[in-house]
């Protein structure tokens, strides 16, 4: 299935603001992908915030359909939840708000899997206490996500939140600190482009390393005038006639250039 027909049904579920509950990691494709959006260092003593979508695909759906650009959502200025959590918080300070993507599951012979989102120039592989991410990082990174989606589906409306720190529902009390570390971190500028990785638990003991694999698109979630837009980017790749055709103009240049030296 496409990437972008998995969101077309995505966006019914979300624009529709239904009450149905957050799929959690115990599904056998893995919890949905959650696009979070927070607020670090508020001003004025303010408690800092977060806001939480439920993107309504799940992380085995996503990662199949991986190979397609698509736009995963667009928050538009009539979403109340979404311009409540904009208007209450620090937005002057555009560093103050950060977002990631995140999802986690039984993706492997029941083993815990995690989806996200990494800062560029940061690496997952060098995550984890060890200086890589092992077993035990991943599943105590995978007790965390599910912990904070169980939160989130006892709220009246899990699909889309605001929480405030230390509700147990605000993103950055998850902290996830057995997945970042060393060199890996998710945190996301308003405007950044992130790459996406995923970490299995395939065998082995707690302190086998888990197995990395980053997808080929890139994250980015960005302002659109009134609305704020997460898209999923996968770089163009030449079509073969259109390579071939390349090749046969750099032979043809080749061979013009013999002829005017032999001349």
């Amino acid at each position: 299935m496409k990437l972008k027909m998995i969101v077309a049904a995505a966006g019914l579920v979300i624009s529709a603001a239904s009450q149905a509950t957050i799929t959690p990691t115990t599904n056998i494709g893995g919890s949905d992908l959650l696009l979070n959006v927070w607020e670090q260092g508020a001003p004025g003593g303010q408690p800092d915030q977060s806001f939480t979508l439920d993107l309504g695909i799940t992380f085995s759906q996503f990662v199949a359909a991986s190979s397609s650009s698509a736009t995963l959502t667009t928050l538009l200025s009539t979403d109340s939840t979404w311009t409540s959590f904009l208007s209450s918080s620090d937005t002057a300070d555009t560093g103050a708000l950060q977002w990631s993507v995140i999802a986690s599951g039984n993706k492997v012979n029941t083993r815990p899997a995690i989806f996200g989102t990494s800062t560029v120039g940061s690496d997952p592989t060098t995550a984890g206490g060890s200086g890589f991410l092992v077993n035990s990082d991943l599943n105590a990174a995978n007790t965390q996500v599910s912990a904070t989606i169980n939160n989130l589906n006892t709220a009246a409306n899990p699909n889309e939140q605001v929480a405030q720190k230390g509700t147990g529902s605000y993103y950055q009390d998850l902290s996830l600190a057995n997945f970042n570390g060393a060199g890996f971190a998710n945190n996301n500028a308003i405007g950044a482009t992130a790459a996406v990785w995923t970490a299995s638990n395939i065998s082995g003991g707690n302190t086998t390393a888990a197995v990395m694999k980053q997808l080929a698109g890139t994250m980015t979630f960005s302002q659109a005038g009134g609305s704020y837009v997460l898209s999923y980017n996968v770089a163009a790749v030449p079509e073969a006639q259109g390579v071939g055709m390349a090749l046969c103009g750099l032979a043809a240049l080749g061979f013009l250039v013999r002829r005017r030296n032999a001349a």
